[in-house]
């Protein structure tokens, strides 16, 4: 009999997908088997083991609410139902304290060497010792299955595409072949890795015997030192070239395969042997003839469950269970990172930005009213700085030592305030200094370069760009350091001091600790008494520190604590403590928030007042009645909390008011207005509901608080990988690099369908940038370069590179940006291009003839080769592109300097070159400048994004799509798209562009998802070669019942119904954008000017008199453009205000609705013409959004950090 959870016809559709792979993660994890044991999971969450006990495997029988194991030969994992793992057995490699720390966890596989885990939001983490090349993972997301070998870990993505991380060359080209995959299945004990395919045949990493490469319709395999056993969907076990059926004909659900034999379950969750090791034949019952005395137990195993399928649906529902609580503590994450900062408490002040951007502040100091737009702030002993959004400083407070003289200071991304000074970091890496001019904290003046700035009352410490360190004053842990290594090295010493602490994402200084957070997760520290050090050797996976005046903590990934240094008030039991987000440390306290907004607290606080309940004055942390939390922040000995409703809740010492009671700050409750909103979160993996009260607050983000964001409040680390997402998004786009117009034509560079091609005069050229056109490159999802073309200088040598992001070569030299920052060169190296080793935090590269540029976080040009020199005094670059001997860098002004032959010109003074309005790296503005002033930048961010009535869609980085809404007409079935460029949704329908052909679904009562039509209309290419031109589309529109698309060439092609000419578009050439309406649809040209066609009843279609137009929208009625500068045009008539928009400036995104015209400008806040007011009232919170889309009542807004909010509209 088939299993209800398997669907026999076999599709590489999505839904079908889903489906299958559901069915074989239904079956796995309830049996396991290592070298003479078996363990099996019951439905009441025990685990049953038999056989050897040799290594002590039979303690998991002592393991309570498991729902999945998982065995290797000499050790057993159980996966519990809170998402954390326990390990049972000998431990060779290192795995018992990799898992430990294990969280969140949603699957278990393991090997001989090593162990993975898979999380809550599809991340892989693994844990033994083993290479970080078989282990490293860091880069994966949205997998649905893993599995382990000795040297090599695999995932499966929802799509059925697999990753690898380690292995052989010969394994690598196995799973090349593999196609779309539903499950994955290992062989612990050969080193091999097995997978069933969508169309239910078996495929290896190493060659399959002649019988297995003939079964079919498999839904599971299990394998031990190369002796393969595999399922059927109707129950059936396959064995060579036999076929067994279960007793009773029940039919079998899961496999297990150890050195002494084979455990197979059935259906009514009975456990049998039919095969053993010395005698492999298929047996009708589980008979004892032949099996092993040690096995015996085996047989006094009542059933694990009733039936399969009841057994199989609580499993799913408890992994559910643990995926919300995930999703809800992703969800209350972002919330602490973004709350935080607006809160700060000092040794006797506590100080709040309320959603104004004004500050209040409790501690004797008077609110300063005069200030607004403040972006963070930072308390000292007895006054305050606060950071304008504009990157000056304003300060409050005792300023007898100077302290609060920061009128001065400009461009500053980072404060800190202390007992008698401050710091401020600036943009270009320099440190600022207010205070007494002869501390010893204060000399910072030969400073630059800084990236990382933290300090104390007696100690300044800077991390700069090259990851060396510098710092001035004194400390009692460097004092001991110094006695320790028995040295008298002078205070510059750091080199020496500091040996070893490299990579560091964050620094934390506390009156006896100094400790740093690398980006691999490990910390480093240095202590007055030395009993930190040794204690922190052994964490991992740290992902925030905080200190207290002697002791130290820890945040892992999974949500837990670990501590370090004095314990005497307590301030280290944190061992308990589980799905914590964030930390917070007081002198003698610790303070965590967690997961479900409440807070918990460990160690004491002195409040000074003596009584004989209290002797000594010190009392505990009264915060276990708190809830609803947004943040939680601790001074020296009191604990602030700001709350979802707009309060501040305090406990501690009040000796100067800075705990006056429960503050309540009304301006926070504006945030109620986000109440009902939906988000698309990329951080929790897919759409969610809100599950707390409020949602992070939206903010306007420019460049400054942009870069502030990376130096001051995230860690290096965290910017750089978000930078390469962004990157990696930029290059599966057809946004134009550069254009330039000379008198020989147009020579144009392209990042088209993840490979860097040429166009000139609109003929496809197979170099990037290579001089004599022999060189293309191709670069994966995956991060893997592929060079093809003229190699004599090795310029092609790059299939060893691993995590690259960009990519660009001059046809004789070729580089590669990593993930990490790091660039990789290969090729001719006469002049030195190629000496590229020590460059570190590289955003961009660009290669040219005996010469490599590098555009680094701080704005300033690296460049090895020839001709680079003139780059030195060159700063303040946020984007570069170059071809051939010209490179044209965007400055943080928005001005422009183009290079030729390593001379520098002004635009204007080259001659017959003249700049086009291009989105230059377009991706790199959306992060350094949201306002998106170029205009194919600015269109291609609209095209991400598609808003029907009751559904929308989103391209996701790296090309896949998110869905959510109504699915009646299957609308939301292009999640499985993979290299997703564009995406529209009609009315009851969603079209993309995919592999720059296009795809629809839904509703095709008049042929508007026949996307046949469409796609004949491209023209061929050679495999192997990319499709740019009349060989790929760029973007498509939905009208209600027409879809439109626009080729690569700029001709436009629809489909759909036509009755009023919607569709007669055959004659539009060189559009650069198109739109839809009900009735009609519009098109802009590349002279500016726009067309249009269909329904012309109130004149929607009167586009002709327009100039100057990048951008246009329909709605039913009305046409709306936007023009380069930044003004709004409108034609037809849609009622009401809908079409008064002449006064608007500044937009660089459109949406017309029935009634209504909706506007994003250019700081990122929006504007509503028409409708009845409600839905004004809506978007008026919005502060950084860069494109809109609508259709009917229905509104999608996506901001700066890509978050995409779904309005319920005006209706």
């Amino acid at each position: 009999m088939a299993s209800p959870f398997i669907a026999t016809a076999r599709a590489a559709d999505r839904q079908e997908l889903d489906l299958l792979q559901q069915s074989i993660r239904a079956r796995k994890g309830i049996l396991a088997c290592g070298d003479e044991y078996a363990a099996a999971v019951t439905a009441g969450g025990r685990v049953l083991f038999a056989g050897s006990n040799a290594y002590g495997q039979e303690q998991a029988t002592a393991w309570q609410d498991i729902l999945a194991v998982c065995g290797s030969r000499d050790y057993l994992l159980g996966l519990t139902g809170d998402g954390s793992v326990h390990f049972a057995g000998r431990d060779t490699h290192g795995i018992r304290a990799g898992v430990a720390h294990w969280s969140r966890v949603d699957m278990v596989a393991c090997s001989t060497t090593h162990a993975a885990a898979l999380l809550i939001g599809g991340r892989v983490l693994c844990a033994g010792e083993l290479s970080d090349r078989c282990t490293d993972t860091s880069e994966w997301s949205d997998v649905r299955d893993i599995c382990c070998g000795r040297d090599f870990t695999l995932g499966l993505t929802a799509a059925g595409e697999v990753l690898i991380a380690g292995g052989s060359y010969a394994l690598r080209e196995h799973i090349a072949t593999w196609g779309t995959v539903v499950g994955l299945f290992s062989d612990v004990q050969g080193n091999a890795a097995y997978a069933v395919t969508a169309d239910g045949r078996l495929v290896s990493t190493r060659p399959l015997p002649y019988w297995a490469r003939k079964w079919s319709n498999l839904v599971f395999v299990a394998a031990s030192n190369g002796c393969i056993r595999a399922l059927t969907a109707e129950g059936q076990l396959r064995a060579g070239n036999r076929t067994g059926a279960a007793p009773g004909g029940a039919g079998y659900v899961s496999l297990a395969v150890g050195a002494s034999g084979l455990l197979a379950l059935d259906r009514q969750g009975n456990v049998t042997l039919p095969e053993t090791r010395t005698r492999r034949r298929c047996l009708s019952g589980g008979t004892r003839d032949g099996v092993d005395t040690g096995w015996s137990d085996l047989f006094d195993w009542t059933p694990l469950f009733g039936q399969f399928e009841d057994f199989s649906a609580d499993r799913r529902a408890q992994r559910a269970e643990i995926q919300r609580a995930g999703q809800a503590y992703l969800l209350r994450l972002t919330q602490a990172t973004r709350y935080g900062r607006r809160l700060a408490c000092g040794a006797r002040l506590t100080a709040c930005i309320a959603a104004d951007g004004h500050v209040l502040i409790t501690g004797g100091l008077s609110e300063p009213g005069t200030w607004r737009d403040i972006v963070a702030l930072s308390c000292g002993a007895s006054h305050v700085l606060a950071l304008c959004r504009d990157g000056h400083v304003q300060a409050d407070g005792n300023d007898t030592e100077g302290c609060c003289r920061t009128d001065a200071w400009e461009n500053v991304v980072y404060v800190q305030a202390f007992r008698t000074h401050s710091l401020g970091l600036c943009a270009d890496g320099r440190v600022l200094y207010a205070g007494a001019p002869d501390a010893e904290t204060g000399h910072v003046a030969d400073w630059t370069h800084i990236r990382l700035l933290r300090g104390s009352d007696t100690l300044t410490l800077g991390v700069a760009q090259d990851d060396s360190i510098c710092f001035c004053g004194k400390h009692p842990a460097l004092d001991a350091a110094r006695r320790r290594a028995d040295s008298d090295r002078l205070p510059s010493d750091a080199g020496a001091l500091f040996a070893g602490w490299d990579a560091l994402q964050d620094v934390v200084i506390s009156e006896h600790i100094i400790a740093g957070l690398r980006a691999d997760g490990t910390v480093v520290a240095m202590s007055e008494d030395g009993s930190v050090e040794p204690a922190v050797a052994d964490w991992r996976d740290i992902r925030a520190i905080a200190a207290g005046c002697a002791h130290l903590v820890g945040l892992e990934f999974g949500g837990r604590v670990v501590a370090a240094g004095e314990d005497a008030r307590g301030q280290c039991g944190v061992s308990g403590w589980r799905q914590i987000v964030t930390v917070s440390c007081g002198d003698a306290c610790t303070v965590g928030l967690c997961a479900d907004g409440t807070a918990v607290a460990a160690g004491q606080v002195y409040i000074g007042s003596v009584s004989p309940d209290n002797p000594d004055g010190w009392v505990g942390c009264a915060v276990g009645g708190w809830s609803h939390l947004l943040a939680v922040c601790c001074g020296h000995n009191h604990i602030a909390a700001m709350t979802d409703s707009g309060q501040i809740l305090t406990c501690g010492q009040d000796a100067d008011g800075q705990c006056r009671g429960a503050v309540s700050f009304a301006a926070f409750r504006d945030l109620r207005q986000y109440d009902g909103y939906t988000i698309f979160d990329n951080a929790a993996g897919e759409e969610s509901r809100n599950s707390v009260s409020k949602p992070p607050e939206r903010r306007r983000t420019d460049a400054r608080t942009a870069f502030s964001e990376a130096y001051g409040w995230f860690s290096y680390a965290s910017f750089l990988r978000d930078q390469a997402e962004r990157l990696a998004s930029c290059l599966q786009t057809d946004a134009t690099a550069l254009t330039l117009l000379t008198p020989e034509g147009t020579f144009r560079w392209l990042y088209d369908a993840r490979r860097l091609v040429r166009e000139e005069n609109g003929v496809i050229r197979r170099a990037e940038s290579g001089e004599n056109d022999l060189v293309l490159l191709s670069l994966s999802a995956n991060g893997r370069l592929t060079a093809t073309g003229d190699n004599q200088e090795g310029q092609c040598d790059t299939e060893d590179w691993a995590q690259i992001v960009a990519a660009s070569t001059s046809g004789t030299h070729t580089v590669g940006l990593r993930a990490d920052g790091h660039v990789l060169a290969t090729g001719r190296n006469a002049s030195g291009e190629c000496d590229v080793g020590g460059w570190r935090r590289v955003l961009q590269v660009v290669a040219l003839p005996d010469v490599t540029l590098g555009l680094c976080a701080d704005g300033r040009i690296l460049h090895t080769g020839k001709r680079g020199r003139i780059l030195d005094a060159l700063r303040g670059v946020r984007a570069m592109t170059g071809a051939k001997n010209r490179v044209v860098f965007v400055l943080s002004d928005g001005s422009l300097r183009v290079h030729l032959k390593g001379s520098e010109f002004s635009p204007e003074a080259v001659e017959g070159v003249r700049l086009f309005r291009a989105g230059v790296g377009h991706s790199l503005l959306t992060r350094w400048n949201p306002r998106m002033d170029q205009a194919a930048g600015a269109r291609q961010v609209r095209r991400l994004l598609g808003c029907g009535i009751a559904h929308a869609a989103r391209v996701l980085p790296r090309g896949r799509v998110s869905a959510v809404g109504a699915n009646d007409f299957e609308q939301c079935g292009v999640t499985h798209l993979r290299n997703v460029t564009a995406v529209s949704c009609g009315l009851n329908h969603t079209a993309a562009v995919t592999n720059g052909a296009v795809y629809a679904v839904g509703l095709n009562r008049d042929g508007q998802c026949s996307c046949a039509a469409l796609n004949a209309a491209l023209m061929s290419v050679p495999d192997g070669q990319p499709r740019t031109g009349a060989a790929c589309y760029l973007a498509v529109a939905c009208g209600y019942s027409h879809t439109v698309a626009l080729r690569g060439d700029g001709r436009v092609f629809a489909i759909g119904a036509s009755p009023d000419g919607r569709c007669d578009t055959a004659a539009w050439h060189d559009v650069v954008d198109i739109a839809c309406g009900v009735r009609h649809t519009a098109a802009v040209l590349s002279d500016g000017h726009c067309v249009a066609t269909g329904d012309n009843s109130r004149g929607q279609c009167a586009v002709g008199d327009w100039e100057n137009v990048v951008m246009i929208a329909c709605g039913e009625f009305h046409t709306a453009g936007v023009t380069a500068d930044g003004r709004v045009l409108a034609a037809g008539n849609a009622g009401g205000e809908a079409c008064r928009v002449e006064d608007l400036r500044d937009v660089i995104s459109v949406a017309c609705l029935p009634e209504a015209t909706v506007c994003v400008h250019a700081d990122g806040h929006m504007t509503v013409r028409g409708g009845d007011g409600m839905l004004a009232e809506a978007v008026a919170p919005i502060r950084d959004a860069v494109a809109v889309d609508g259709k009917e009542y229905r509104l999608a807004v996506l901001t700066v950090d890509r978050r995409v909010l779904f309005l319920p509209g005006t209706e």
